[in-house]
């Protein structure tokens, strides 16, 4: 009976709702409610269409609610919704509008009001895209469009106004709003509270608990006839609008004109804790507040905002500025300006990014901005300008720095562009480390970047003048450098790392090298940089680091420099393919060593070198390892006197700036030496290949060296460079020749042809700082005799001032091969003697000690006239007509029995003695018993030895004159 009773009634509700929905849709009943709600309301009110939705219900499209002249509502479909409940209390249960639009009449709505409305409730209010229009008669004087909203517990009627609850997502916030009063009287309140997160079980907490986002009030006072007033005062705490926090209070008054065209408006606010406002980029800025003053106007028919003036106070400058702003849709800025000066650089260090953040800054900055655009994707370009700033982080200081940085900002992401720093007395240094410093440095770059990127890049270029640099221990010295070049730095988000990639040339400049000098101008040189600098590590890792010196060549390097602003630690791989040798010695080597070694600037080097190695450690204790190999390598006089080459080299290297005794290693790589062809003059020589290698500072010839040459060969064996770096003159290999012609070296050497031949042992020579000394003995067979030289000593051998020192002795020489061969005259016998101590410097004698004498062997001894008169010039000055009136003119020539001499000199002078000495007179020639006989006697037994040198020219030109 149940069942039935259950099935009748729900067979009721089914006839019910059919019989509603066909009874709403019908045309009069569409009708009998157009003309109720119209008599009820004192509307107009049309519907074209109603249609029941059930439970309870009612859709109506195109809805149309006026009062001609006051106020029009349109809507293209209106939804309302009851409960039996809303229908006993006067409410409904929930109204959605689609694209409502609201007009309404300005005069009239400020009209004092004649009755009191019923009182309405509703519970729910979806409005999806509306609009509402202000209007004053037939124009309009104000639109917002796009209206979405979500609210709850709307109350209307009698004096209490309005009373709206609203959800705002977009604040993840829910909205109060209540209105009460007269419109020409009216009192609004609007509260943002934070959302309260749902749950399925929570304790019951009142909405009014919810902590208050914003509390603003507001008071509007519009007499008939007279402008209106409005007072807002509002207070906001933690108001969260996307990444920004604001908390403050605001304080604003506006006039608006009898016409309700325009209100003009003042006012104040305070905002809490600007680096806050500012956004995550200033969450480290120093906490402080800022004030404003502003002022300005709005107008009603075209929707402008004229912000005539706002004057900001804050912890990090003074701001002024204006602006114009359209609320059209969209609305728009379009034309904000803000002067912001006083900006203290030191406040805003803790923003900066690393290691920017650990510096310290004096100074003051200002920033010019021009704001434009949508306000919901506000565009802003300016200019941040300093003037006389300085900086100081660690070893790195600037007396003066000047910037000029042109940016713009958007949503999207941000981009500076031509910006320009200048730098001066830039210095880098401290105790016990490398010192730096540059009179100028300007930096020009530009960059743009995305928000949603990973990465910034920044371009640019640097020029530096007036460099210098000092190593620690000073030397290693650079004046007056000019760099420049452009340069791209990329910045990785939240990494402590930065690409850099640039092209350095230095321009100008001149650098001291321990001994080595170099002006920058004729090499030009050059760095290719490309690598990753990482700031908490202090270590540049190089992908490319090129070093490019002019007319030499240039050196790949790879690898990574740790310490770099300290003492810098090397890892590095270098290697070369088209270094040359010959622009290394003319640019590098010939300009630095000429003075020192005169020789260098008859020398001609050419060949291509290639090279890789490996570098590590300090400048102080850097190793490097490798090998390097020389193709058509070669070596010749400018005069082309002589040639090398050509020469092919392969060397496997172990080298060290360490200092102090080197461990040698276990293995020793072997290279190979080849020089196919010695030219000397025309006398051409093979050499022979040999094993040699550079290990441990260590550079070892493992073969000897041979060359065939004038007849005869020179091999040099055991040649040693213990350390060529530390201890680069330090050498030690011995010397042998086997028959040297003599008359093909003389020839080759443009001297005066000797007979004979040169054969000789040095066992050892070595040679230690600025001496090269001989231990052994060099014997040449020559004039029919024997000439040995020992105890060969050279000190500074390749500078102009360089010294010989040896002995020799004169062993049964024959005189008149020896006169013939000077064009001396005839003298016929045997000399012997010695000569000590013999120093000859530039080329001239210095200082000897001379016993040289002649034998008498049973030969015959005569000497000519023309060898008596040059005698007698070298030791009087006069000829031997002179000196012996017409003797000298009967004989061609005469006997003698002695001929010889001892002289000493010292110090350009020369004592001159003979061979025999009787009273104050000494015979340089003793005449024989028989005739023709002469003597000769030295009447000038002490001369400067210049004046030597005067009288030998004198007889060279065989005119001798009568001093």
């Amino acid at each position: 009976m149940a069942v039935k009773l259950l099935g009748l009634l729900f067979a009721a509700f089914i006839l019910i709702f059919i019989g509603l929905f066909f009874f709403v849709s019908s045309a009069p009943f569409r009708t009998w409610v157009q003309a109720e709600l119209s008599a009820r309301s004192g509307l107009e009110v049309r519907l074209e269409k109603l249609a029941f939705q059930p439970p309870l219900g009612v859709i109506a499209s195109a809805v149309q609610v006026s009062k001609p002249g006051e106020f029009l509502l349109k809507t293209d479909r209106l939804t309302l919704r009851f409960t039996p409940l809303d229908l006993w209390l006067k409410a409904v249960h929930r109204v959605a509008a689609e694209r409502p639009v609201l007009e309404f009449d300005v005069e009239e709505l400020i009209k004092p009001a004649t009755t009191t409305s019923a009182k309405f409730a509703l519970r729910q209010l979806n409005v999806q895209d509306g609009t509402i229009v202000l209007k004053k008669g037939g124009s309009t004087l104000f639109e917002l469009p796009n209206i979405n909203l979500e609210a709850q517990n709307l109350n209307l009627g009698e004096r209490s106004g309005i009373s709206l609850h609203a959800d705002v997502p977009q604040l993840q916030a829910e909205m109060e709003l209540n209105l009460s009063g007269a419109l020409r009287a009216l009192d609004g309140e609007i509260v943002l509270r934070s959302k309260q997160t749902k749950q399925i079980i929570r304790p019951s907490v009142s909405a009014d608990s919810a902590p208050e986002l914003l509390r603003l009030h507001a008071e509007l006072h519009a007499p008939e006839n007279q402008q209106a007033k409005t007072n807002i005062e509002g207070k906001f705490q933690n108001l969260t609008v996307g990444e920004r926090r604001f908390t403050g209070n605001i304080n604003a008054r506006a006039a608006i004109d009898r016409g309700w065209t325009e209100a003009r408006f003042t006012g104040d606010a305070v905002l809490i804790n600007l680096a806050d406002a500012i956004g995550p980029v200033a969450a480290k800025l120093p906490r402080g507040n800022a004030s404003a003053d502003f002022s300005g106007s709005f107008s009603l028919p075209n929707k402008t905002l004229i912000l005539e003036s706002i004057t900001i106070s804050s912890p990090f400058g003074k701001g002024a500025g204006e602006g114009v702003a359209s609320f059209a849709a969209p609305p728009l800025m379009k034309n904000g300006k803000l002067h912001w000066s006083d900006v203290p650089l030191e406040a805003l260090r803790p923003a900066l990014p690393s290691p920017l953040n650990q510096w310290s800054f004096q100074g003051r900055g200002q920033v010019d901005l021009n704001l434009h655009g949508p306000l919901n994707a506000l565009g802003v370009e300016g200019v941040a300008r300093g003037d006389a700033a300085k900086f100081q982080a660690g070893n790195v200081s600037s007396a003066n720095v000047n910037f000029a940085l042109p940016f713009e900002w958007s949503s999207a992401g941000a981009r500076f562009r031509e910006a320009k720093i200048i730098a001066t007395q830039l210095a880098y240094g401290g105790k016990d480390l490398w010192q730096w410093e540059a009179a100028s440095v300007q930096l020009r770059a530009s960059s743009g970047f995305l928000l949603k990127e990973s990465a910034v890049k920044i371009g640019g270029a640097v020029e530096t003048a007036g460099g210098k640099f000092t190593s620690p221990d000073n030397s290693k010295v650079g004046e007056n450098l000019a760099i420049r070049g452009p340069f791209e730095l990329t910045l990785l988000a939240g990494k402590n790392s930065a690409s850099i990639n640039g092209k350095f040339a230095a321009e100008s400049g001149e650098i001291l090298w321990n001994k080595f000098f170099n002006d920058l101008r004729s090499q030009k040189p050059a760095l290719d940089l490309d690598g990753d600098y990482y700031r908490d590590q202090d270590r540049i890792d190089c992908r490319r680091c090129n070093i490019t010196l002019a007319n030499i060549g240039v050196i790949d390097i790879t690898g990574s420099i740790e310490r770099l602003t300290q003492t810098p630690l090397l890892r590095l791989q270098a290697h070369s393919k088209n270094f040359s040798p010959g622009g290394f010695f003319e640019y590098i080597l010939r300009e630095n060593l000429n003075r020192q070694f005169p020789l260098l600037n008859n020398l001609t080097i050419g060949g291509q070198l290639a090279f890789r190695s490996q570098l590590r450690g300090t400048a102080q204790d850097l190793s490097a390892e490798g090998e390097l190999s020389l193709d058509a390598g070669e070596l010749r006089a400018k005069s082309n006197e002589w040639e090398i080459g050509p020469v092919a080299l392969n060397l496997p290297f172990r080298i060290s700036t360490a200092q102090g005794q080197k461990t040698p290693t276990e293995s020793t790589a072997i290279g190979t030496l080849t020089i196919e062809k010695f030219r000397f003059g025309s006398q051409a020589a093979g050499l022979s290949s040999v094993r040699i290698s550079l290990s441990d500072n260590a550079f070892r010839f493992h073969q000897p060296l041979r060359v065939s040459v004038f007849g005869g060969e020179v091999i040099v064996s055991n040649l040693l460079w213990p350390d060529v770096i530390s201890r680069p003159k330090q050498l030690y290999f011995s010397v042998e020749t086997k028959g040297l012609q003599l008359q093909e070296l003389t020839q080759a050497l443009g001297w005066p042809r000797f007979s004979g031949t040169l054969t000789g042992t040095i066992p050892e020579v070595q040679s230690s700082d600025n001496i090269l000394r001989a231990n052994g003995e060099i014997q040449a067979e020559l004039f029919g005799g024997r000439m040995r030289m020992s105890k060969l000593e050279i000190e500074n051998p390749f500078s102009p001032l360089a010294s010989i020192k040896l002995d020799a002795t004169l062993q049964n020489i024959q005189l008149q091969q020896l006169s013939k061969t000077f064009a001396f005259g005839q003298i016929s016998g045997i000399l012997e003697g010695n000569i000590a101590d013999l120093i000859i410097t530039d080329g001239q004698p210095a200082q000897f000690g001379a016993d040289v004498h002649s034998v008498d062997r049973g030969g015959e001894q005569r000497i000519s006239v023309e060898a008596l008169n040059k005698i007698t010039v070298l030791s009087s000055g006069q000829s031997a007509g002179a000196l012996y009136g017409g003797l000298a003119g009967f004989f061609d020539s005469f006997r003698y029995s002695k001929l010889g001499f001892k002289a000493i000199l010292r110090n350009d002078r020369l004592t001159l003695r003979g061979v025999e000495t009787r009273g104050n007179e000494e015979y340089l020639v003793v005449g024989s018993l028989l005739p023709p006989t002469v003597n000769i006697i030295s009447h000038t037994q002490t001369i400067a030895f210049s004046e030597l040198v005067r009288r030998l020219e004198r007889i060279k030109s065989d005119k001798p004159e009568i001093k």
